[in-house]
């Protein structure tokens, strides 16, 4: 029996390599636009829990006494309204990264599929399709948070109220796996959703759970398939996110040492003058950081472009090869596979 996942890397090689080189700067600059929102918005919800230990209200070995801590609470006062807002602010800034990052997976599969890369034409075209996929991301997410806090409450909160510890960690015992058994299921669904679901949106013009409705057959039916695809797909992205580290650090490392030496130039220059250091000299090395903190930014979409490209035609073609009705990249497929056969790669356009 032929592995969909396996036979298909290096047809996912070809199709990258073809769809960015040769390389065009316009078209290179929009894809790490996309990457970096489909790199920054796709993940598994997950919430890391820990514990806390019980103890007695002494006032001292380091804990607050009543006083200190309705002192502490007078303090911050103050200053509720500024951390209400700065924690407002960034929720619906994380809500909007969402949004945009849901809607980019359809750009960039509708990218693929064109072979051209029309960011604002796509975005247009999808921001309804991205609305119901970044819905169904927050259920789910709302889901892992949930199992996290059950997990929690069952296990943490009886030692809070000073019940006997060995119940809460036998509770622990049984429902730790558990807890990561249902972890992995949602993130196998996030994942599937995200590679497999999304192209069948876009092929169909249907919701999040009729794609997959329409999808279940052919996974319930090649359920082997999409189990290696879900293995082999685990190393790609270790092996790419260990290539991704380097390609990231070494331009980083240069320009950030850069950046030091730098600033400590213009401590030491201004210091000379005025006798030490003043607080526009602070204030001038710190700008520093904003150009630093854009150009890590910048590298980091750079370098997740070929990722991004490559695991998205792997699994296109993963998907292809299970159902031919769900083959989006029938030409770039035939192109690859059967070059004498006259295949050409999708629609072509000016970016």
């Amino acid at each position: 029996m032929a592995l969909y996942a396996l036979d298909d890397l290096d047809d996912a090689y070809a199709a990258t390599r073809s769809f960015l080189l040769p390389f065009e700067w316009r078209r290179w600059l929009r894809l790490a636009l996309v990457a970096f929102f489909v790199a920054g918005s796709t993940g598994t919800p997950s919430s890391p829990f820990g514990g806390a230990g019980a103890g007695s209200d002494t006032g001292s070995g380091g804990e607050f006494s009543a006083a200190e801590f309705d002192a502490f609470v007078q303090t911050l006062e103050p200053l509720l309204p500024l951390l209400v807002g700065v924690a407002v602010l960034g929720v619906l800034l994380a809500l909007v990264f969402g949004f945009v990052g849901a809607v980019m997976e359809f750009v960039l599969v509708e990218s693929l599929r064109e072979d051209r890369v029309a960011v604002r034409l796509f975005f247009a075209r999808y921001a309804g399709a991205g609305a119901r996929l970044f819905g169904f991301r927050l259920v789910l997410g709302f889901l892992g948070l949930l199992g996290a806090a059950l997990v929690f409450g069952l296990t943490v909160g009886p030692l809070v109220v000073g019940a006997d510890p060995v119940v809460p960690l036998l509770t622990l015992v049984v429902l730790g796996p558990l807890f990561v058994l249902y972890a992995l299921a949602l993130g196998v669904v996030a994942g599937f959703t995200t590679v497999f679901v999304v192209p069948v949106m876009l092929l169909e013009d249907r919701g999040v759970l009729a794609a997959w409705r329409r999808l279940w057959p052919t996974v319930r039916d090649q359920w082997r398939q999409f189990v290696v695809y879900a293995l082999v797909v685990v190393v790609v992205l270790f092996a790419a996110g260990i290539l991704a580290g380097i390609a990231v650090a070494i331009p980083v490392a240069l320009v950030g040492g850069a950046l030091a030496l730098l600033g400590v130039g213009l401590g030491v220059f201004t210091g000379a003058f005025t006798g030490g250091l003043t607080v526009a000299t602070g204030l001038l090395v710190a700008a520093l950081a904003v150009p630093f903190v854009l150009f890590v930014l910048a590298v980091v979409a750079f370098v997740q472009v070929p990722i991004q490209t490559y695991v998205r035609f792997h699994a296109l073609l993963v998907l292809g090869d299970a159902d031919e009705r769900f083959d989006l990249i029938p030409d770039q497929r035939r192109s690859i596979r059967d070059p004498g056969q006259g295949g050409t790669p999708g629609a072509t356009g000016a970016d």
